[in-house]
């Protein structure tokens, strides 16, 4: 009918616009975009209704970094024509659009732009809902004073965002303040806003806080819904009370069923290491005709694996193998976790087996980040002959500094720390990892994703690597950047406090910087103090008459001081890999071979002479 207008040249521009409406509402966003493309032909001249129909439609088809370069085109456009000057419409559909497509950063970015636009209520909604996407509490908290400031109501979806990005930060209790903050106004909390609060006190483990909510629920009459009840379930999980877990999983099957709800139960069921309900579960699902997913079948191969039930572990495996959608990398992955608790109940022939059989698969070894995670669960000794036989393999990747922080992970949690230390000198010596931004400054960041066990030894490594260099003078502070937790789980910093605790256990008294939290300052009279307490001789002396700070730092010395050039490579001589003793044999190797060569100093590498000093 369109078409028909343009040839009777009857077509306003109102008519064209509420066309482009009417495909982006059908989801037949391309049709608008081909439609205001062809807007020429029309002879017609676009207005503000026009570009919002068009962002509209960039949103609805998930292509918001066309709508936020459309809308500096009218911000630029505006100029020679009011008519393109962007509205309230304008700024809330891009912003939307940007938190729809995980693009937190760019939304956020939007809002700040919009102050000249008179308040409204939408626009601060949209970037609270980026906010929470990006799990920026405290941003959301300036945002709500912005909001207050302009004078502007707030509303249940101003409430479920608060509450869904303080919960998303682990700062239950701010949601469950933000709730009762809302009882008192005269809004009703519905049940997704109940429900928001507790998948908060869920991701917190605060599993009593939820179950009064939950209960609260109850009283209102409310009806629970499925995603109510597995965030009850799966808050029973740290708890491991599976009992509650059935329980409710039993109530929810009286009124629904989701498949997200067996996979929350069975995975309770493996944390309490109650295979029998875990298979029990299992049974239950396949009986009511629900497929089982990849979650499933990860919750259900753990349990069994880890009750040491290889039978119906290796069946599920099978099963999952041949599950059609399943990528091959998280099938390899399952291989990997039931080796490992094989290889921890003593059944080495099960492990070769699932090695061997996870080998034939398609291992994708070209993939940097598939390595890492197969290395994180394998067992540590499996780990290590696999990470030294990246050296000679041509199909596997380069150690890279991701698989370092990975293996470093693995020995940490094996308790291999002087292996792990080893690990990090030997990269930093090699270049793979260089966390100094300058003589005096150690930077983190460089690390790239890592637990807080990682960021411990490597600062502990790197004190070592500088210890000779500058001998901690007197004349300068040291400066190590740790971040605020921006770019963690939840927003959450897990470097600072570990970073920290390390100084303390050393006697630095590190403070954070007023301005950046993330940075902290080392006075130079702590550090000189401590290498002071480095050089005596603990043999000399006698440990105990030495501060424990000294005592700790001497021995992390005296530890990584008898590694090696390379991961695996002893000097004056390599022996063969043993794989029996894994980590533990070459680094005795190494020990003995630094004793021997004390009168030998050409056999000894120039970091290790720094180190031994």
């Amino acid at each position: 009918m369109l078409e028909a207008m343009r040839q009777e040249r009857l077509v306003a521009v109102h008519a064209f616009n509420a066309t482009m409406s009417a495909f982006e509402k059908c989801h037949r966003w391309p049709a608008a975009i081909q439609l205001y493309g062809d807007i020429n032909r029309y002879e017609l001249q676009p207005d503000v209704v026009t570009c919002n129909a068009l962002l509209s439609a960039y949103d609805r088809g998930g292509h918001w970094p066309y709508a936020v370069a459309f809308l500096d085109e009218m911000v630029q456009g505006q100029m020679a024509n009011d008519r393109l000057q962007p509205n309230v419409v304008t700024y809330s559909t891009v912003i939307s659009g940007c938190e729809r497509g995980r693009a937190w950063q760019q939304a956020l970015k939007v809002f700040s732009e919009s102050s000249g636009i008179k308040g409204d209520t939408v626009i601060f909604n949209a970037a609270l809902s980026a906010c929470d996407r990006g799990s920026l509490w405290l941003k959301a908290l300036d945002i709500l004073a912005e909001m207050h400031k302009a004078g502007l109501r707030r509303n249940l979806a101003t409430y479920g965002s608060l509450i869904s990005a303080c919960g998303n930060a682990l700062q239950w209790q701010a949601s469950l303040h933000f709730l009762q903050q809302l009882q008192t106004t005269k809004l009703e909390p519905g049940g997704i806003v109940l429900n928001l609060c507790i998948n908060a006190c869920r991701k917190a483990e605060q599993l009593h806080a939820a179950l009064g909510i939950f209960k609260e629920m109850l009283k209102r009459s409310e009806e629970p819904d499925v995603f109510c009840y597995t965030s009850m379930i799966s808050a029973c999980g740290p708890s491991a009370l599976w009992q509650l877990a059935t329980y409710l999983h039993q109530e929810q099957l009286s009124s629904a069923s989701d498949i997200a709800s067996f996979n929350a139960t069975i995975g309770v069921c493996r944390e309490a290491s109650r295979w029998q309900e875990a298979q029990r579960i299992f049974s239950d699902l396949c009986q009511k005709n629900y497929l089982p997913t990849l979650p499933t079948y990860k919750a259900v191969i753990g349990a069994c694996a880890y009750a040491q039930l290889w039978a119906h572990a290796l069946e599920h495996l099978r099963e999952l193998k041949q599950m059609q959608d399943a990528p091959c990398s998280d099938v390899i992955i399952q291989y990997g976790i039931v080796s490992k608790a094989s290889a921890e109940a003593g059944r080495n022939d099960i492990e070769q087996m699932l090695l061997n059989e996870a080998w034939g698969l398609s291992v994708p070894l070209h993939i940097s980040s598939f390595v890492c995670e197969w290395l994180s669960v394998l067992h540590w000794e499996t780990a290590l002959s696999f990470f030294e036989m990246q050296a000679v393999d041509v199909r596997a990747p380069l150690q890279t500094l991701e698989m370092i922080v990975t293996i470093v992970d693995v020995l940490l949690a094996a308790g291999r720390h002087p292996d792990a230390w080893s690990v990090l000198l030997a990269a930093h010596e090699d270049g793979v990892l260089n966390l100094w931004e300058d003589p005096w400054t150690l930077d983190l960041h460089q690390l790239g994703p890592c637990s807080a066990a990682v960021a411990v030894a490597a600062v502990s490594a790197m004190l070592l690597s500088r210890a000779s260099f500058h001998r901690f003078c007197a004349r300068d502070h040291l400066v190590i950047i740790t971040g605020q937790g921006l770019h963690s789980l939840h927003g959450v910093p897990r470097l600072l406090p570990a970073v920290l605790s390390l100084c303390d256990t050393l006697g630095l008294k590190a403070s954070q910087d007023r301005f950046n939290p993330g940075r902290l300052f080392v006075p130079a009279a702590t550090l000189h103090a401590l290498w002071q307490g480095v050089q005596s001789d603990p043999f000399a002396t006698g440990v105990h008459e030495l501060s424990t700070s000294a005592q700790k730092f001497i021995q992390l010395r005296f530890c990584c001081g008898f590694r090696a050039r390379r991961f695996g490579e002893l000097l004056p001589e390599r022996p063969n890999w043993d794989h029996q003793n894994g980590c533990k044999g070459w680094l005795c190797h190494a020990i003995v071979a630094q004793r021997e060569s004390a009168h030998s100093p050409e056999l000894v590498s120039p970091t290790t002479q720094v180190l031994t000093s």
